[in-house]
């Protein structure tokens, strides 16, 4: 096996940061060279900076939301590096997946506008059939943010949609 192949093609695949830390579990790292080792190593550093960078960021808006009494719900990442996973570097996240009731979408666009994301160019997509997004949020400082105002809408299109029409 070329392990530092190995490397490279789980580089390709974004699953470098999972390698790292079974080379780390299981001894391997005599089978790869130093520099790829390296390499390997600060894709790790690189993503927990980015993502300790979004978890500070989504905790703040989180804190924003709760003083204003509305409920949010971090998804995928977000959700998962606080949940989930015991290291902190292991999913690289690009963005931050919130979910917000419908009705409150006006509001979370306000909060986020204070915030300092840009609301006049947020893609707003919440008209759209078989969609979850309500719309993208741009922050040239810190995390995009998807946000969300349905959660499954595959699930409801394929099963709550239809036992109305029955």
């Amino acid at each position: 096996v070329d392990w530092d192949d190995v490397a490279r093609i789980s580089s390709l695949l974004r699953a470098q940061l999972i390698l790292h830390r079974n080379i780390k579990r299981y001894g391997l790292d005599a089978k790869f060279k130093p520099e790829t080792l390296a390499k390997l190593s600060a894709d790790r550093l690189n993503t927990l900076a980015r993502n300790l960078s979004i978890k500070k960021a989504f905790l703040g808006l989180a804190h924003i939301f709760n003083r204003e009494g509305i409920k949010v719900i971090p998804l995928k990442g977000i959700s998962m590096m606080l949940d989930t996973y015991l290291d902190e570097a292991l999913r690289p996240m690009e963005d931050m997946d919130i979910l917000v009731d419908r009705r409150y979408i006006g509001n979370a666009l306000a909060i986020f506008k204070d915030a300092g994301y840009d609301t006049d160019r947020a893609i707003h997509d919440i008209t759209r059939p078989n969609r979850n997004h309500a719309y993208v949020l741009f922050n040239s400082n810190m995390a995009n943010v998807d946000l969300h105002h349905r959660l499954c809408p595959w699930y409801e299109e394929r099963y709550i949609y239809k036992i109305d029409t029955v």
